[in-house]
């Protein structure tokens, strides 16, 4: 078994290592918030968010429809929406909030996850090393090399509503659900109206340089530093019929599909967009320490030139 183990951690190490850049040249802001100004992610309102991010990092126009679900871009008559990114040095997690205007709104049922209407996918790359991350294929893997390897160097989430309240779903949730939970990750959400409809998700979630679905004693968290670029890709379906997605819109439409038992996946973290974390410099942000340290060691310089 512990060979095994040892050979399956060496392949992460290779796979990790085989990735380049993301796709697009665009390098979108991640925006660090202090552990003061950290948003309520249950308040049922985007306004914390507005009043401490110097803006969005993105909206609807950033997006492009995802290859599987056909030609053509978004009709912000159809659906609209902004983006906000944020990381937290303290709790080392990434924070994400999502407004969305719709015209139609589907219901699924009380208790029942929107998957589909309202729910977004995250996926991170921690450290932006690319490669596979989905679908390794019988013929080359172990059933237990598998496991292992699932989601274990970049991670994808699903978050959306479960009944009234926000709820972060690991894509690996056959494995395990405890990296969908705290202290890991949290979610909060809010709706109101039919047609048009008005929906948010708040949330919060932890990037791995080796997730090991057996527990976090095992796995490797990303380490999240002011100046870091990370890849991740974002999400979003629009359902205009029950159960049906009318289009998933997408950062960067999917190159690389391997079909798999629940259908085609974009198996692979190059395929992401970047994002780089910006510091801030106030309260307990990272820039605040770095500044801290930069003047102490001038002050030491000073001390030996008298």
């Amino acid at each position: 078994m512990r060979t095994t183990l040892t050979a399956v951690a060496l392949m992460i190490t290779v796979l990790a290592g085989t990735g380049n850049a993301h796709l697009g040249k665009i390098v979108y802001p991640i925006y660090e918030i202090p552990t003061s100004d950290l948003p309520d992610l249950h308040d049922g309102t985007l306004e914390d968010w507005e009043a401490v991010l110097p803006n969005a990092s993105m909206d609807h126009n950033y997006f492009t429809r995802d290859n599987n679900y056909g030609p053509g871009g978004i009709d912000p008559g159809d659906l609209a929406f902004r983006v906000f990114l944020a990381w937290h040095s303290a709790s080392q997690r990434i924070y994400m909030a999502v407004e969305r205007l719709d015209d139609v709104y589907m219901e699924y049922g009380e208790g029942s996850m929107q998957h589909g209407e309202g729910a977004i996918q995250l996926k991170i790359d921690g450290d932006h090393s690319g490669g596979q991350f989905w679908f390794f294929g019988e013929e080359a893997y172990s059933p237990e090399e598998r496991d292992r390897l699932l989601e274990a160097q970049a991670q994808s989430y699903s978050v959306g509503l479960w009944g009234d309240e926000g709820r972060v779903f690991p894509g690996s949730i056959q494995m395990a659900q405890w990296p969908g939970e705290l202290p890991w990750a949290d979610a909060g959400g809010f709706q109101w109206g039919q047609g048009p409809n008005t929906l948010g998700l708040e949330f919060a979630v932890t990037a791995w340089d080796d997730l090991d679905w057996h527990g976090p004693e095992t796995s490797r968290r990303s380490v999240l530093e002011g100046g870091k670029v990370i890849g991740f890709q974002i999400n979003i379906d629009d359902t205009d019929e029950f159960m049906r997605s009318s289009g998933r819109y997408t950062l960067s439409p999917s190159t690389v599909i391997i079909s798999g038992d629940w259908g085609s996946h974009d198996g692979f973290a190059d395929n992401f967009v970047d994002g780089e974390l910006i510091p801030c410099y106030r309260g307990d942000c990272s820039g605040v320490t770095t500044a801290v340290r930069q003047d102490a060691w001038g002050r030491i310089k000073a001390s030996f030139a008298r």
